[in-house]
Formats: structure tokens, sequence, C-alpha cells
């Protein structure tokens, strides 16, 4: 007898979450978990065998449905869903943007929540792409490094290639995210968007600024240069760039 799907339900209504996991179960599905955070899903997926995931699009915190929903698609080989109350015509350019396996409006049936999990399942599966030993085993998904991530920008999400990185300044509920020939301005704190880079590549500094280690041509007592350019190193932050940038004292 084949296993049940292993389902993650991300979700910040407990009703919903609620009605969404009895019906999962009522259905042969078996429910691992749920989040009401990007941050909490993540640490899910990396630690729980997961098939599939039901992202509601508007969930607590900076980082959103639509945003998980890329990371996901960037780190896991998993299938997922999207799951929202809101159908006007911008949610959904916005999630159609990120190519869901499936589509699903609150409030919704039985029969459609399992059409929906099918067809992201039976979607998923039919990628070009897909390596047949991912499609025809049951193993966890393997977390990869990622090449780039997807972050909110004012209205869409932007896709930011991490090689090309140079500093990240922050900026209220914004990350100026300077690259080497142009920059971005996205929605996110400095620990989030540290949380989603190489940790071996990149250095905070300061409250408000991190860096690419292999950019900083030089370095004052208070800050650090790319080139001409200043980057201050706030007092919190100096023994630790000391020891990572191996400064003698």
């Amino acid at each position: 007898m084949d296993s049940p799907q292993k389902i993650l339900i991300v979700e910040d209504e407990f009703l919903t979450i609620k009605n969404l996991w009895h019906a999962l179960e009522a259905m042969g599905y078996q429910v691992v978990g749920f989040a009401k955070r990007a941050s909490e899903a993540i640490a899910l997926l990396e630690t729980k065998e997961i098939d599939l995931a039901i992202l509601d699009i508007h969930i607590k915190g900076e980082q959103d449905g639509i945003w998980l929903a890329a990371y996901l698609k960037e780190n896991f080989d998993i299938p997922f869903l999207f799951l929202t109350a809101f159908g006007d015509r911008q949610t959904i350019q916005n999630a159609v943007a990120i190519q869901p396996y499936a589509y699903l409006i609150k409030p919704f049936r039985e029969n459609e929540l399992y059409s929906a999990i099918e067809l992201a399942i039976t979607n998923f599966q039919s990628r070009p792409q897909l390596s047949k030993s991912v499609s025809s085993t049951n193993a966890p998904p393997v977390k990869k490094h990622p090449e780039s991530i997807f972050m909110k920008g004012e209205d869409l999400f932007v896709r930011i290639v991490i090689a090309d990185i140079q500093y990240l300044e922050a900026q209220k509920n914004y990350i100026r995210v300077v690259l080497d020939d142009k920059e971005h301005r996205v929605r996110s704190s400095m620990r989030e968007f540290m949380d989603q880079l190489p940790e071996e590549e990149f250095l905070q500094c300061h409250r408000s600024f991190s860096i690419r280690k292999s950019a900083i041509t030089s370095v004052g007592a208070n800050f650090l240069l790319l080139g001409n350019l200043e980057i201050p190193v706030g007092r919190s932050f100096k023994e630790a760039v000391q020891g990572a940038l191996n400064i003698g004292r």
C-alpha cells in the first residue's frame, strides 16, 4: 500500500488550519504540520519529509506566501499550490508570475481542495526537466545552494542573482540591494535577507549594512572600502568583522 502524501499547511488563520487539517486527513493525506510565517515553514521544510505545500498568499511577517513559493522553487523539489481569499486581478497576476502548480480560492469545498492537490502533483510530475530519480521516490527534498532569490519589490517580485550582490543597506522596512550594475529596493529586514545568503560570502558590519567579503578593497579603523565607497563598521560589529577578515589586533 502506498504511503499517503505528506502535506505542509502554511496559513495564519486558525479556523482555516483546522478545516484544512480535517479535510486533508479525511481524504487520506497526511498533514506533517503547519506554519504561520515563512520562516516557520522553511524550518519545517528543512527538517521534515514533505511531498506538497499548501501556501496561503497572505501570511504573517514581512515575507508572504508568494515570496515563500519563490524560495521553495529555488531550494526544494516539491509542488505547491496557492490558497487565498483574494481573487482580485493584481493578486492573481503576482501569484501566476511564480508559476504555481495549482491555485485555490477561499472558501473552498473538499472536492475543490482534492482537485487542486491532485492537479498540483500532476503538473509538478509533468515538468519537462523533472528527474526520474526524484519523481519515482519519496525521499526528502534536498536543499540546494540557490544561485538567485526572489524578493518583493514595490509591486512585483524581482529575481536577484546572489553572485552580483555587492552590499546591502537597510532603509526602514526595505533593503537597498546594490548589484554589479544596478540596484533593487525590496521589502525585508536585514536579518531575513541575510538568512537567504551564503554565510561564508557575506558579512554584516553595521546595523544597516552588510557586504560581500570579496568586494572589500581596504579596511579602516571604523569602515570598509569598496573601491571609493566607504561602508561604516558599527562598534558592536567590529570584533566580528576583524575575525571574519582575519585582521590582526
